[in-house]
Parts: C-alpha cells; sequence; structure tokens
C-alpha cells in the first residue's frame, strides 16, 4: 500500500534532512553578569536528531512526521481506530496530507480528515512541500528512488528551505536612541544603568537555552519549556529595556548592535521553546543560534575594549563591571 510505503520512506528523508544541515557544535552563556560562565551544551546536531527522532505518544510515527498525516502527536490513536497511529498508517487506513495527486489502493479505507494540530507551523508547510516532492519526483521516476536519488531531494529541499530564511529585520535603528555626549563619566553610568537592565531582567535562571531545550527534549520537561520562555522573554525584555537608557555617543553603534542581538536571540529562545509544536522552526532558529552567540560575544567584547580606549575601565565588582567585563577574557566559538 501506498501509505505504508510511504511511512517507511519518510524516516530516509527525515534522517538525511537532518544529516545534511549545516550545523556545528556550539555554547549558550549562562546568566549570570557577575562571574559568567560559558555552558558547553549538546551540540546543535545531536539536538537536531532528538527533534527529528521524538515520538510523544510512542505510537510509531515520530512527532515531525504526525503532521504529515494530521495526526496528533499527543495521542496514540488519533482517529479512534482501536490502534495506534503508526499501525493504522502503516495498514492505510491513515494517509499522508499531501498537496499532489498520488495514486491511492482502492482497498483501503477512506477516513475522514480532522484538524492537524500544526496545520500553519514551519514544519507543516516544509512536510507538504518534501512530500509532494518526493511523490512527484517518484512518479517522474517511474518507481522507487535510490537513495542517492532521496538524498539529492532532500538536500535541494533543505537548501530551498534554508534559503527562504532571512534573518529577521532589526528590532531598532539608531534613530530609536537616546544619544548623548560622551565623556568616561557617562560610559560609567551608562555600563551601571545597563547591568542593572541586564540584572532585572536575567530570567533568573542559570542555566543556558540549550541545556533547557535538551531537557525538554530528552524528558518531555514542561517546565523546561517553560523556563525556555522565560529565557526568551528575559533576552527581549533585556533588549527593550537599554533601548530605554541614554547612550554615550561613543557607545551608540555598540548598544544598537547589543540590542539587536539581544532581541534576535530571544525570538530564536522562543523557536525553541515551541519544539514540540512546530519542530521545523526550531531547526532553523538553531541553524541561526550559533551565529547569534558569537555576534553577541563579540560585541561584548568590543564594548569592554571601548571602555579600555576611553579611559573607563571599570574594577571587578565595582558598579556596571558586570556589563563592562561580562565576557572580556572568553574567545568567541571557532567555526569548523
Amino acid at each position: 500500500m501506498v501509505a505504508s510505503y510511504i511511512s517507511k520512506k519518510i524516516g530516509i528523508l527525515l534522517s538525511v534532512f537532518v544529516s545534511t544541515s549545516l550545523i556545528f557544535g556550539a555554547y549558550a552563556l549562562a546568566k549570570n553578569t557577575s562571574t559568567p560562565k560559558i555552558a558547553v551544551a549538546s551540540t546543535e546536531t545531536e539536538l537536531l536528531a532528538v527533534i527529528a527522532q521524538r515520538d510523544t505518544d510512542k505510537d510509531g510515527l515520530p512527532d515531525w512526521e504526525e503532521v504529515l498525516y494530521g495526526t496528533n502527536p499527543t495521542e496514540r490513536d488519533t482517529r479512534q481506530l482501536g490502534m495506534s497511529d503508526g499501525e493504522a498508517v502503516s495498514r492505510g487506513l491513515i494517509v499522508p496530507r499531501a498537496n499532489v495527486p498520488m495514486p491511492i489502493s482502492t482497498n483501503k479505507v477512506e477516513i475522514d480528515d480532522t484538524e492537524s494540530p500544526a496545520q500553519n507551523t514551519l514544519t507543516s508547510v516544509f512536510a507538504q512541500s518534501l512530500f509532494s516532492k518526493y511523490i512527484l519526483a517518484r512518479q517522474e521516476n517511474g518507481g522507487d528512488l535510490s537513495t542517492e536519488q532521496i538524498s539529492s531531494l532532500v538536500q535541494n529541499a533543505r537548501q530551498q528551505l534554508m534559503a527562504s530564511v532571512r534573518p529577521a529585520s532589526n528590532f531598532k535603528t539608531k534613530e530609536d536612541l537616546s544619544i548623548i555626549a560622551s565623556s568616561p563619566d557617562l560610559l560609567r553610568k551608562y555600563a551601571i544603568s545597563a547591568e542593572e537592565v541586564l540584572s532585572t531582567h536575567s530570567g533568573n535562571l542559570s542555566e543556558s537555552e540549550l541545556f533547557y531545550l535538551d531537557l525538554a527534549l530528552r524528558n518531555g520537561d514542561s517546565e523546561a519549556i517553560h523556563n525556555l520562555e522565560k529565557l526568551s522573554r528575559a533576552y527581549i525584555d533585556s533588549a527593550m529595556g537599554l533601548v530605554a537608557i541614554a547612550v554615550p555617543s561613543d557607545l551608540s553603534g555598540l548598544s544598537l548592535d547589543l540590542i539587536n542581538v539581544l532581541y534576535r536571540i530571544g525570538n530564536e529562545i522562543g523557536d525553541f521553546s515551541r519544539v514540540t509544536t512546530d519542530p521545523i522552526a526550531t531547526m532553523l532558529s538553531l541553524a541561526q543560534y550559533r551565529d547569534s552567540i558569537d555576534n553577541m560575544i563579540e560585541i561584548f567584547q568590543k564594548i569592554s575594549e571601548m571602555y579600555i580606549i576611553n579611559n573607563s575601565s571599570i574594577e571587578v565588582g565595582a558598579q556596571g563591571s558586570g556589563f563592562v567585563n561580562l565576557i572580556a577574557s572568553i574567545e568567541p566559538a571557532q567555526k569548523p
């Protein structure tokens, strides 16, 4: 049966998608401004694999694949057929939602579609697109596709998906900042105010976002999802808080860069928190997250250098030092 055949092939499609994703290992900042630490979390590649294999309801269909069939990843028997969704798919009782016509065996039982739990997510869009490409390629090939053909198909689909993703527009521009004259004293005052903003919106969590994402994936920890939402809000609120501070002109460019990267990371972590409902969005954010973190580290290092250049250095332990010296001693991650 077509449905049974497709069910087996989707696993190959997904595994190729994951293995060809251009993701490297990275690290994330734990939220502690006085003694910042770098948490070396599970690599993004490992997290991607976990996302791909996740089967919340243990019904034999990965959560990602359930989007294809319009089934619920938290219910073993979505259509009340007296069997798991995975078994129903293997018997052809539940067929994929496809955007193109496909041959279906005449002896299968037709089941009316129910509302899918994630029809307007990036996962749904990508699943439909990939499935449609697969069906068309199989029809054009006159039958089964080889492993090499499947690999080429998925790589092209991935490249198209990645090419369609663009960094979000900057949160703020220089016109949105209140820029004042610059002096060593004003730079120190800014550091104190910025440190207070970051401390106020720290989220009161000691672990990194990748730690909580890993926990949510491996243990199904709802509290970890909640912590990801808190961290997302913490980054975004920090960005908004920095906008409200009058910034000395010598630091205006770096302050703007910091505001925008914090806001961007906040939104990426927000996508992490949707890993159970939109795993493809999480995958795409993981792909961007490494660069965002490296960018943030570079900005903080330049801020530290700027304070030295302007004779405004702040001793460790003094007010404002948590902002100025946040990661001055940490080298950015080196890409392979």
